[in-house]
């Protein structure tokens, strides 16, 4: 019986050793488990942020993009016939005087454009000066530009014509502008 006893001591020995020892196996590998999780729930985390951060610059990136460009057309052109506006003129004629550069300038106004605005109003003036600029423009190569100087005055600027173009431009302008109804 002794001899029984102190088998199943030793069995009961062993059998506890070796189930302690199961055991911290089991919670070692519970634990490297909730390290894994737990990085893993960390890259989800930052990936979800890094995807939303990408979409949120994809979608306002542009909107901003397109806001500051209407912002500079609208600072640079004149908000009702669309042409280059004064403030554009004065940094034209700034850089033309900084780089020495020669100029041709045309400077026109349309007659009677009060009484216009006086007879027919405001809307029918705004029509004119609208049209006006539309004539000018289909009539000025990529080396001229026309600018909006103030109420129905306007200019034109052009660079390497000779004077026998110029004039003649300028008188291509009067004739057309003539002719408009």
């Amino acid at each position: 019986d002794k001899y029984y006893e102190s088998i199943i001591k030793i069995i009961e020995i062993e059998d506890s050793l070796r189930y302690r020892d199961y055991s911290y196996y089991i919670m070692e590998q519970n634990e490297k488990e909730n390290l894994i999780i737990e990085n893993m729930n960390r890259m989800k985390l930052i990936y979800t942020s890094i995807l939303v951060s990408l979409s949120i610059i994809f979608i306002v990136v542009p909107i901003v993009y397109k806001k500051i460009k209407k912002i500079k057309y609208t600072s640079t052109h004149d908000g009702l016939t669309n042409v280059l506006n004064r403030l554009s003129l004065d940094k034209k004629y700034k850089s033309i005087i900084h780089k020495n550069q020669v100029v041709s300038i045309i400077m026109l106004d349309i007659d009677n454009f009060k009484n216009i605005n006086d007879t027919y109003g405001h809307a029918l003036g705004d029509r004119v000066l609208i049209n006006v600029c539309k004539a000018i423009t289909h009539m000025l190569s990529k080396d001229i530009e026309l600018y909006r100087y103030g109420g129905e005055e306007f200019i034109v600027l052009a660079r390497n014509k000779s004077e026998e173009e110029i004039l003649e431009l300028a008188e291509n302008i009067r004739y057309y502008i003539e002719q408009i109804k």
